[in-house]
């Protein structure tokens, strides 16, 4: 008798999905990539090339801290973000990395 698996939310977001929520919450934070990867200390090189999809994929820790540092400067300004959107894992070698 085979178990079917159990269906398990994603929580972590795939790259595209991740690069067009930063892309749509900069202009409401009144952010840039340079400024905003400044400001959670980390790499602007790597924020850049990955918003103009010269770099396929970020670290985690580097997508967290952009992400932390958004959401702090939303709050700062009152706006509400987006959530990010969780996209689709589409197998080994594309913007979500293996199917689990």
């Amino acid at each position: 008798m085979s178990r079917a698996s159990p269906k398990v939310e994603q929580v972590v977001p795939d790259a595209s999905s991740f690069r067009e929520w930063l892309t749509e919450v900069l202009p409401l934070i009144g952010s840039n990539a340079h400024r905003l990867a400044v400001d959670a200390g980390v790499a602007v090189n790597s924020c850049q090339k990955f918003l103009k999809a010269e770099q396929d994929d970020l670290r985690l820790t580097t997508a967290s801290r952009l992400h932390a540092e958004a959401l702090r400067q939303a709050g700062d300004k009152g706006v509400e973000l987006p959530k990010v959107k969780p996209g689709a894992f589409r197998g080994a070698g594309s913007d979500g990395g293996a199917q689990g």
